[in-house]
């Protein structure tokens, strides 16, 4: 079953582990294809602008203070998951943050080209790193090798993308 949870919060805390601070959404993927339609649904109401443009939902182009972000879980098991920070206006993701901890925080991971205001707002009090690469299609691509037309979609490879990210230690890590 997935969950989507709205924090009223206006303060960006982790309670428990969890973040506090921006609407978050959940897929997961141990539910499998099913679920996906469900989800994208819950993240489209999450970030729809309240009037729709031509009869489609549309984002805001300046969300409320405190909706600039949405946090995104993809959770692989009930104990592992990666938490992404995505863009409210643009659907970009800026970073992620696995559910573990080293060395006694949380770390982040954002793309060398996001924004500062992300790496700030987001995942607070987290451990940041950035990656060498971008998070455009040219740079992913250079940096992973192959071309978005080559890449294979489906939830055992999302799967397999998060477990080889997912714990990994600093060096082992782009």
């Amino acid at each position: 079953m997935s969950v989507i949870v709205f924090s009223g919060a206006a303060e960006y805390e982790e309670i428990n582990g969890n973040l506090a601070g921006y609407s978050s959404v959940t897929f997961d993927l141990t539910n499998g294809a099913r679920a996906y339609p469900s989800f994208v649904t819950r993240l489209r109401n999450v970030v729809e602008a309240p009037a729709r443009v031509c009869d489609f939902q549309s984002t805001r182009r300046n969300p409320l203070p405190g909706n600039e972000y949405v946090y995104v879980n993809l959770k692989i098991s009930n104990t592992q998951w990666v938490t992404l920070g995505v863009d409210a206006i643009n659907l970009y993701l800026w970073g992620y943050r696995d559910n573990l901890k080293y060395n006694g925080n949380y770390r982040a991971t954002f793309f060398v080209d996001a924004p500062e205001d992300a790496k700030s707002n987001l995942f607070r009090g987290s451990t940041v790193r950035t990656t060498r690469f971008g998070g455009g299609y040219t740079s992913l691509e250079r940096a992973a090798d192959v071309s978005r037309l080559d890449q294979q979609l489906g939830i055992p490879n999302l799967d397999g993308a998060i477990r080889s990210v997912y714990g990994r230690q600093e060096n082992e890590l782009n």
